[in-house]
């Protein structure tokens, strides 16, 4: 469907709802979705991996990391400098297993990577519940 002036009114709507979520959502919903995020694309990867499918395997991993990247950008050092060192450390190896996994076709540091992501997912989803944010 089309508005009278010719745009796609569906992509308009999706566009704003999408703007609306983002300005309300709050900045723990948005991690657990980050984490979601990294999670679905890592595991998508790894099922690449196992079907020999270089191209979705590359599209899959980069995703992930662009995410897990998004996650180091995120940290606020000067609030928890030591764990935001512990926490960057960490999704640094995630993005070095990735590589590994990316340039080896093997599987096993993907699910090491979803391992690691879905227990960090899970201590901030409490921590989300605990803080109402």
């Amino acid at each position: 469907m089309t508005s009278r002036y010719g745009v796609a009114s569906e992509g308009l709507a999706r566009r704003a709802y999408q703007r609306v979520e983002a300005q309300t959502t709050s900045q723990g919903q948005i991690l657990l979705r980050l984490y979601d995020g990294a999670i679905r694309f890592t595991h998508q990867a790894e099922q690449a991996i196992e079907a020999g499918d270089p191209a979705e395997k590359g599209k899959y991993l980069g995703k992930a990391m662009a995410i897990i990247d998004e996650l180091i950008t995120a940290l606020d050092h000067d609030a928890a400098p030591e764990l935001c060192a512990n926490l960057e450390a960490l999704y640094l190896y995630f993005i070095h297993q990735l590589t590994v996994a990316n340039t080896t076709m093997d599987a096993a540091p993907c699910r090491e990577v979803i391992a690691h992501l879905t227990s960090l997912r899970e201590t901030w989803e409490q921590a989300v519940k605990q803080t109402g944010g």
